[in-house]
């Protein structure tokens, strides 16, 4: 859970099985466009943004922000649960 504006907001990054359906063994660029297709915005929940291919505009912004980093993923990676090398913590 995230706090916007006082407010609990729940955010989605990832989707891991989908009606029912595992995705574990997918690429995260397939898992990414299954969880888009939901839609999932409302006053409590959001899809996270994704912003492929474009890291020094991310992090510029994060900075500028004053976010701690963002988190970069492998596009073409499986889900791995618990730390991965396929996602990393970039400082801004």
């Amino acid at each position: 859970m995230a706090t916007l504006g006082g407010a609990e907001l729940l955010v989605f990054y990832d989707l891991l099985y989908d009606d029912g359906h595992s995705l574990l063994t997918e690429p995260y660029t397939t898992r990414r466009a299954a969880l888009e297709a939901l839609n999932l915005t409302g006053p409590h929940w959001q899809t996270a943004p994704s912003w492929p291919g474009e890291s020094d505009a991310v992090r510029r912004a994060a900075r500028e922000q004053r976010l701690p980093g963002v988190i970069a993923k492998r596009l073409n990676s499986p889900y791995e649960p618990g730390p991965s090398k396929s996602w990393l913590f970039i400082p801004s």
